[in-house]
């Protein structure tokens, strides 16, 4: 298991401890822990350096540390370029927001036009028919209907 920890000071006895941050779960993915290790390891880090401590989980051995600078930096990057790629997304869904919402509008103003031609062209009919045909008076409602049916289908 990768662990960020800091180098502490030497102590009399010969052994270095270690002040363990966090673990990783995963590339992007660090969980806190809390603790101290004492392990016996060749002193080539000065107390105060972060490293990346690899230790078996079983027997708490320290199979070799690394300098965490580097690790660091790579994933702070890592979380730079997420969060750009964030903001970037962000701001395109804002636009596309507001593309649809331009879009929606001019479509119902489509709709109203198309309505108020349809009324239009259904007034010319009526006023078409009207002039082609006598004028005559529904003798009864069957006759009512049958102009109504007449009117209809043009």
């Amino acid at each position: 298991m990768r662990y960020l920890a800091m180098i502490g000071p030497k102590q009399m006895w010969g052994k270095q401890t270690l002040k363990l941050f966090c673990k990783e779960v995963d590339k992007f993915t660090w969980v806190p822990v809390n603790g101290e290790s004492s392990i016996e390891f060749e002193h080539k880090f000065s107390p105060g350096t972060l490293v990346i401590a690899h230790i078996t989980v079983a027997s708490n051995h320290l199979q070799r540390l690394e300098e965490a600078t580097q690790q660091i930096v790579l994933t702070l990057q890592g979380f730079s370029a997420i969060s750009r790629r964030y903001k970037d997304l962000t701001h395109d869904i804002e636009a596309w927001k507001e593309s649809m919402q331009i879009q929606l509008e001019e479509l119902r103003r489509r709709e109203e036009e198309l309505l108020q031609r349809a009324e239009e062209l259904h007034l010319d009919l009526v006023c078409t028919i009207a002039e082609h045909s006598e004028p005559t008076i529904p003798q009864s409602l069957e006759e009512h209907h049958d102009v109504n049916s007449e009117i209809a289908t043009f």
